[in-house]
């Protein structure tokens, strides 16, 4: 992999519990992720944060799929040097790596001035929960690995041209603002990684779905306090209520 840490950090990063944190955002920021229950239920169960490989996802730009035809290539000189040939072409292999890493997708949910969005509910679908952790629980959450990490908020734009690797990483196009994204991005190449985690620490409050009735959720969360007595305290029922 011609892609490092160094491609897409600076010197402004903290790096925390061997992590690159992006200097912008607090450690005491109280973060969501909206996960299926599967996962949920594997996270618990087995202590491992399943990260899917972003090729996986649904959004064709996090295939490196560009709407302008034009935007899929770097603006390079028109008449390169020797030198300039081998920078854009690392360059261009690093951007192309930069489409195959592993993301675990995170938000803040801070555009609704609430604690609660219908629209990350619709993104996951039924049979979802929704973890509420904080930057710094999450971090230290994460146990010894051997795989660099990064964090950073998505930036939103309407611009499509990839001319950097973090760029690459961490912009979206502006469509997708009311996420608020926080992403952790793991260097690795592979289909998914298993992160080992403390899910005591990672894990503050488990909300379940707004799309299942009151009754159901009742027995749902009763279920799961049985089975997770550990965490028992830590389920909640949704404000929202879409059945």
């Amino acid at each position: 992999m011609y892609l490092t840490h160094n491609d897409i950090i600076n010197s402004k990063f903290r790096r925390i519990n061997n992590i690159y944190i992006h200097p912008d955002i607090r450690l005491n920021s109280v973060i969501y992720k909206y996960i299926k229950k599967e996962y949920f239920i594997s996270l618990m169960q087995d202590s491992q944060l399943y990260v899917a490989n972003r090729s996986s996802f649904s959004d064709r730009r996090e295939k490196q799929w560009k709407e302008n035809i034009k935007m899929r290539f770097l603006f390079a000189p028109a008449f390169p040097t020797k030198e300039e040939k081998e920078y854009y072409s690392i360059l261009s292999k690093k951007i192309g790596e930069s489409y195959k890493l592993c993301i675990s997708c995170w938000t803040f949910d801070k555009h609704v001035g609430c604690d609660e969005s219908i629209m990350n509910w619709k993104c996951y679908g039924e049979k979802t929960y929704r973890i509420e952790s904080t930057l710094e629980d999450l971090i230290w959450s994460i146990k010894p690995n051997d795989i660099n990490i990064v964090i950073a908020p998505v930036s939103y734009e309407k611009c499509e041209y990839d001319g950097s690797v973090y760029n690459a990483i961490f912009k979206k196009y502006i469509s997708y603002q009311e996420e608020q994204e926080l992403r952790m991005c793991l260097l690795s190449s592979n289909h998914h990684e298993k992160l080992d985690i403390d899910t005591s620490r990672l894990i503050r409050k488990i909300r379940l779905s707004p799309f299942c009735s009151l009754e159901y959720n009742k027995k749902e969360k009763k279920q799961l306090e049985n089975q997770f007595k550990p965490l028992s305290s830590r389920f909640e029922l949704p404000h929202l209520c879409e059945k």
